[in-house]
């Protein structure tokens, strides 16, 4: 089960003490938590995780923090392909709907990233030699990721 953490932004006073809100999918909608997203392929629930009771004197030093994927989709089997392998090989991302009902997928700053105005595709800082990459269609995506990370390619 592939879980989303998302920073803990929110209007709800419930949810202003957490760190951080996991939203998991589809097999999972039978845990205890709140429902988000109806359908078919959009559902899900919400669960809070407790803020982390650290001290702030004995903090490690933090990591650089590696640039963002951003990521064009929609709740299809294509697009939560990449969602999956985002989550399996550990790396950031920003997830951007593109509603493919009201035709977002024409718009042309989406053009730009997918040409053949389809989703999913992503864009990339850090790809190949360091320069930006775009690339669309879920299966030259996962081949991609599995390039860059070293997994799940024998």
């Amino acid at each position: 089960m592939a879980e989303i953490l998302i920073p803990t932004e929110v209007e709800d006073e419930r949810l202003q003490n957490a760190r951080t809100v996991v939203i998991a999918s589809g097999a999972c909608g039978r845990r205890p938590g709140r429902r988000v997203l109806g359908g078919r392929t959009g559902g899900g629930i919400v669960r809070v995780m407790p803020k982390s009771k650290t001290s702030k004197t004995s903090k490690a030093p933090k990591a650089p923090k590696a640039p963002n994927i951003d990521v064009f989709t929609w709740p299809t089997p294509n697009g939560h392909k990449v969602h999956i392998m985002l989550e399996e090989c550990r790396l950031p991302y920003v997830a951007h709907p593109v509603n493919i009902g009201s035709g977002d997928q024409f718009a042309s700053e989406f053009l730009k990233i997918s040409p053949n105005n389809k989703i999913p595709a992503i864009t990339d800082p850090d790809g190949p030699d360091g320069k930006p990459i775009s690339l669309f269609e879920s299966g030259a995506i996962l081949v991609y990721l599995a390039g860059k990370t070293g997994k799940f390619m024998p």
